[in-house]
């Protein structure tokens, strides 16, 4: 939760009162942030989706290099909606490991709720690697290549929170409040959004 000088300096500079200030962070810390921590490697799974995405999309004859050269991605989410778009959806279930359900329209990863964390993170990599070589990459799919790309996955999330997170963290409340208004300025009370 925020301090109190904090609230007050969100407040003057978004010009919004105490109250909605309030429900937002009562609305992130108890409901957002709650299902932003089960996304694990939310990243690594969306990428994985639109690899597999692509793929089917040049199978039926539609090169994804030249759909991105239109950089039309509404005829890309067209293409992908007429095929039925690929997803992975992840879900935690009292079972020992990881284990992946395979339908048309794309897999549920399965992982063991009672994991901890870091435990979680590699079966659902593991999964991935499957999900991968079955569905998109030329490799063989066994249980020694889904740990090879349990490893880089891993591994280069790794390096990223060792080495890059640290450029994205700001050192204070006040420095957010600050970067946010240069870079989104707000010159009055119930100013109209841009987005229509």
């Amino acid at each position: 939760m925020i301090d109190e000088a904090t609230r007050t300096e969100l407040c003057k500079e978004f010009k919004v009162n105490p109250d909605q200030c309030g429900d937002y962070e009562v609305f992130y810390q108890t409901v957002l942030l709650k299902k932003v921590q089960k996304k694990y490697l939310s990243h690594l799974v969306s990428s994985v989706e639109e690899l597999i995405n692509k793929k089917r999309l040049a199978k039926n004859n539609e090169s994804p290099a030249e759909t991105d050269k239109k950089n039309d991605s509404a005829a890309l989410n067209d293409k992908i909606a007429q095929l039925g778009k690929f997803s992975i959806l992840l879900c935690a279930l009292n079972i020992a490991k990881a284990k992946t359900y395979e339908f048309e329209a794309g897999v549920i990863i399965a992982y063991n709720e009672n994991s901890v964390d870091s435990d979680k993170r590699i079966l659902i990599a593991h999964e991935l690697g499957h999900i991968l070589n079955i569905n998109h990459s030329d490799f063989t799919d066994t249980q020694n290549t889904a740990n090879i790309f349990t490893f880089f996955a891993i591994n280069g999330k790794n390096e990223f929170y060792k080495n890059k997170a640290s450029e994205l963290i700001f050192r204070s409340e006040s420095e957010i409040i600050s970067k946010i208004s240069a870079l989104c300025p707000i010159t009055q009370s119930n100013q109209k959004s841009k987005i229509r």
